[in-house]
């Protein structure tokens, strides 16, 4: 078994063997974490553990569009994944993911054994659910990637992602059906909201309000409304999560909101590497900019005009640069209490839910709150919403995407146009248009 110790020298992995892809680490020694501060040491490199989520979904979603030049200025495999291209390689995303998770099993495997130190006994349960949470949120987030949309009762047995649960290179992984993946994913979020404190002063620590919001937006990508509305309303009743009131902003600033502001319910980036996000070259989608009212303040607080492009500048980073928001929010409670409600018949309760949202985004006086509509206007209405609320907020769009896709009647087909040709994705047809490495898919036999 190997460990890491507490001082890390973190590194960049460029080249990974066949054996080890599975076990993706930091530059290590061997000497064993031995006390809870050992551990919370670990879970202190935000850098590492707070950053590179997965772009790859971000990247393929259709809230923005490259132009030619722009596309043309891009590495390739950015340019792959933009066209959703087969052939895109996904080795670094699988790699930071990897090694996040390698942090989070080591922590898991430890917590339990290691002497208190100097902090207290009841932190071993903080740091305990805190793992938790986070290797959570990284599975969650590759299924979004790389694994089928799960339907529980339906297709439990489709096969999706290798699961390492161990921070031992010999444990045997194999690849975990659907079913396993996400009742894992779930039981990690229940045991980490029953362990975290109630509250945290940092936001880039998960506490129960951050768990019970990402166990409603995990029960809302499976479509268990009931369950998605215990959780967020949960999180609402008892720790009063608050909206920013855009009236409040000044949404003409450059970069109107701060990092970690008050509608922040736990603090994470997407990977920017690639830089498809930066204002010099991602341009906002022309529909959705035409969406916006006039009088919706997100219209100035999101999007600014730049060499008559349209580009987005309303990041929950506090920046301006390519590395998007992938945290949690409270406009995503309301969100998902809106639709939740709405997808049960009790469409006045979602509208109600949206409309104190709106109300917090449009000039003061200016928004006219919805009622009176049937479900299925009430549910597109909510889904327009969604995406005006939620755009360039990692871990949203594609999610989305696929959900809708198993609904009936939906034809989801993506569509982008670079140098005169027309790239298509039917994501009813072609739901996982990325692969995971092939060194991966050796390994475990595919």
């Amino acid at each position: 078994m190997r460990y890491l110790k507490i001082i890390i020298i973190l590194c960049t992995v460029t080249s990974v063997s066949c054996s080890s892809f599975l076990d993706e680490k930091p530059d290590i020694s061997l000497q064993e974490p031995s006390t809870l501060d050992d551990l919370e040491a670990l879970l202190n490199h935000e850098n590492t553990l707070n950053g590179y989520l997965p772009s790859i979904g971000e990247i393929a979603s259709d809230y923005y569009y490259l132009d030619d030049q722009g596309y043309a200025s891009r590495l390739e495999n950015a340019r792959l994944y933009y066209v959703w291209d087969p052939n895109a390689l996904t080795d670094n995303t699988w790699t930071f993911s990897m090694n996040q998770i390698f942090y989070h099993n080591l922590v898991l495997e430890r917590v339990d054994h290691v002497e208190v130190g100097n902090l207290a006994e009841s932190d071993r349960n903080r740091i305990k659910g805190t793992a938790m949470f986070m290797r959570a949120m990284v599975y969650f987030n590759l299924a979004l990637i790389y694994a089928e949309q799960y339907i529980p009762g339906t297709n439990g047995s489709m096969v999706s992602i290798p699961l390492k649960r161990t921070p031992d290179i010999n444990e045997a992984v194999r690849m975990a059906n659907l079913e396993e993946l996400f009742s894992f994913i779930e039981t990690e979020l229940l045991l980490a909201a029953d362990l975290l404190p109630v509250e945290t002063a940092l936001k880039t620590k998960p506490d129960q309000l951050a768990a019970k919001a990402l166990l409603s937006r995990y029960y809302l990508s499976l479509g268990q409304w009931e369950e998605s509305i215990v959780h967020a309303a949960s999180a609402l009743k008892y720790h009063q999560a608050s909206l920013l009131d855009f009236n409040q902003i000044d949404v003409g600033r450059p970069i109107p909101f701060s990092r970690q502001n008050e509608e922040t319910l736990f603090y994470m980036t997407v990977s920017g590497n690639e830089s498809v996000f930066s204002p010099s070259f991602a341009n906002v989608d022309t529909v959705l900019y035409r969406s916006y009212e006039d009088t919706d303040l997100r219209k100035r607080a999101f999007f600014a005009s730049s060499n008559n492009r349209t580009v987005f500048k309303g990041s929950y980073t506090g920046a301006n640069n390519s590395t998007l928001f992938a945290g949690i929010t409270t406009a995503e409670l309301y969100l998902n209490l809106s639709e939740c409600y709405i997808r049960l018949g009790q469409v006045e309760t979602g509208l109600s839910y949206l409309n104190v949202l709106l109300q917090n985004r449009y000039e003061s006086g200016q928004f006219v709150p919805y009622n009176d509509m049937e479900q299925r206007g009430a549910l597109g209405l909510v889904r327009l919403e969604r995406m005006k609320e939620m755009c360039f907020k990692g871990g949203i769009r594609w999610m989305d995407l696929k959900r809708y896709s198993i609904q009936p009647d939906s034809d989801i087909v993506l569509r982008r146009t670079i140098n005169g040709q027309t790239h298509i994705l039917d994501i009813n047809q072609r739901p996982v248009p990325f692969q995971l490495p092939q060194i991966v898919r050796e390994n475990m036999g595919e």
